[in-house]
């Protein structure tokens, strides 16, 4: 079983949520409700993916927002106005950017942790 923060893991056990950015945000401001209630499962999902992509079958992805049949007039429209369509799935750049930060801070952290527990 990996320990927190190997390598060989997946994600974080937690996902910042930067209100600023979120109420300052034209985009997410000019989401209807529905809209903002569809974005939160997409950036969740990415955070939580092994590769931090969410894919490109949009079927899964109207499962995950709970959007269903709505997906096409409601969610389509979030997807490709908060997230780069690649040719491997659907990333966030920013939360990629957010997780790399964290992934860069643990290791830091793990790596001076370890040196005090070895003595170094």
């Amino acid at each position: 079983m990996p320990r927190f923060g190997d390598e060989n893991r997946a994600r974080f056990p937690y996902l910042p949520f930067y209100v600023d950015d979120w109420l300052g945000s034209d985009t997410v401001d000019a989401f209807t409700l529905e809209q903002q209630g569809g974005y939160r499962p997409l950036v969740r999902r990415q955070w939580r993916a092994k590769d931090r992509l969410l894919p490109q079958d949009e079927a899964k992805l109207a499962r995950w927002t709970k959007l269903g049949k709505r997906w096409p007039a409601v969610g389509r429209p979030v997807l490709r106005q908060c997230f780069n369509e690649r040719q491997d799935g659907y990333v966030n750049l920013k939360l990629r950017r957010i997780w790399e930060r964290i992934r860069e801070r643990s290791s830091k952290a793990r790596s001076a942790a370890e040196a005090r527990w070895n003595g170094d």
